[in-house]
């Protein structure tokens, strides 16, 4: 039967009721064991009026979930391949990162990855856990 449904109604098997209170909690505190540090990019123009990504620090030491994900071929306008690895990065808090920024991140063997930002989404639209899709090139 599950767990009941939120407003009388059947719910689906393992899936709590709308009403039982356990929306409310975010991920584990234990999911966080890594740290990034975030840079945001400000784009300035130059003498000749052309535009120059400039890259702020604009958090340090944020605690997160660092997940490498698969490696992706791309093919280049010069017939070139390059392969990038995929991440997802996920905070407790909003990172306030945008598109074309970049993380840092140190793994356990002390490697320190550029993970340029792809995207930024609130995980499930519940305000609790935000998660950063990114790519490296390796």
């Amino acid at each position: 039967m599950g767990y009941g449904g939120g407003y009388g109604g059947p719910s689906l098997p393992g899936v709590p009721p709308q009403n039982s209170g356990r929306y409310g909690y975010g991920p584990s505190r234990y999911l966080f064991r890594n740290s990034v540090d975030l840079y945001i990019r400000i784009v300035v123009k130059d003498k000749d009026k052309g535009t120059v990504p400039t890259y702020l620090l604009a958090a340090s030491g944020m605690n997160c979930s660092v997940q490498p994900g698969k490696i992706v071929a791309k093919y280049e306008e010069n017939e070139a391949i390059t392969e990038w690895l995929s991440y997802r990065i996920m905070f407790a808090s909003n990172p306030g990162s945008k598109e074309y920024a970049y993380a840092l991140w140190k793994d356990d063997i002390g490697v320190v990855h550029k993970i340029i930002v792809i995207g930024v989404r609130n995980e499930a639209g519940r305000g609790v856990a935000f998660c950063i899709d990114g790519e490296e090139r390796i």
